[in-house]
């Protein structure tokens, strides 16, 4: 859905920015990377940041999860690697603090969208089970 929200906004709205150096200081393997990656990612269309939106949209999946709540290192590592993809995305000028915003806000209402409603019926599919339960230990005696 995300994703789609960005193609949408992206096609009535182009956008793109400009923070890469065209020349860079220092010629080494790793600038090498980095004009191999500007190459490979343009500086069009990168409002609001997919990276991020996608390394949120994994966070929050994460943390949702009965299953991988109890692997806190799994958890703890997931977080940490998404720090480091947001930053990296910044430092290395794909994306300024103002994707980086957009992201967070898209991320965020469609977390609400889509796991707030499943929260809410959690209750009511507990007391319908409870319910249910009664029924049938009342129905043995």
């Amino acid at each position: 859905t995300g994703m789609t929200i960005f193609l949408i906004i992206s096609t009535i709205f182009p956008n793109g920015q400009d923070l890469r150096p065209v020349v860079f200081e220092r010629d080494n393997v790793f600038v090498d990377m980095v004009r191999m990656l500007y190459r490979a990612d343009t500086c069009t269309n990168v409002f609001p940041s997919l990276h991020v939106f996608n390394t949120l949209s994994v966070c929050i999946a994460v943390h949702e999860s009965e299953k991988l709540k109890k692997h806190k290192a799994v958890c703890n590592a997931a977080y940490i690697l998404a720090a480091l993809i947001i930053l990296a995305t910044m430092f290395l000028k794909q994306h300024s603090v103002l994707d980086v915003f957009g992201a967070v806000i898209m991320a965020y209402v469609l977390y609400k969208v889509v796991y707030e409603p499943e929260k809410k019926m959690i209750p009511q599919l507990s007391k319908q089970k409870f319910s249910k339960q009664k029924r049938i230990a009342a129905h043995n005696k």
